[in-house]
């Protein structure tokens, strides 16, 4: 990690976050992901937000604090959904698919309305070696939106 005056950001510059260098407490934080970028109010002093926690490269432990305080991460994090699959793939890419499995299962939990992210989850567990489950994922993405023709095409080559 890179560490600047009053940011924090991986190797690459995908994820990070940034702060105000002031002596006082910090009263919110800035959250980039991928061009995105969120701000975040701290609610106590010395809380580590779930953004941090992934911009340090800690994915379970933001996992388990994005769902435990789930329906405060969806209604005041805006794009949320789009963040978690970019950083779900930017790990998928990094070959660390464990993390970017635990992403994915995230954003599924969070949005299980979304063809997107069953789509999403069910690449990973195939290039994972995780064939049926990511079937199971695809025919969900495919049941949300019947239009979804990488879905359509995934399918027809995995399951002939």
């Amino acid at each position: 990690f890179q560490t600047s005056s009053g940011e924090l950001r991986d190797r690459r510059g995908a994820l990070g976050i940034s702060y105000p260098e002031t002596k006082e407490s910090t009263t919110s934080l800035t959250f980039w992901c991928y061009g995105s970028e969120v701000e975040i109010q701290r609610l106590e002093d010395g809380e580590c937000f779930a953004f941090e926690m992934l911009a340090s490269g800690q994915v379970r432990e933001a996992v388990s604090e994005i769902i435990a305080h789930r329906q405060d991460y969806i209604n005041n994090v805006s794009g949320l959904e789009v963040m978690l699959n970019l950083a779900g793939y930017d790990h998928l890419n990094q070959q660390n698919r464990e993390n970017a499995i635990a992403l994915l299962e995230l954003n599924v939990t969070l949005f299980p309305e979304s063809s997107n992210v069953y789509d999403s989850l069910g690449e990973a567990c195939l290039l994972d070696g995780q064939r049926e489950i990511a079937i199971r994922h695809y025919q969900r993405s495919l049941e949300l939106d019947p239009e979804n023709r990488n879905a359509i095409d995934v399918l027809r080559t995995v399951t002939e």
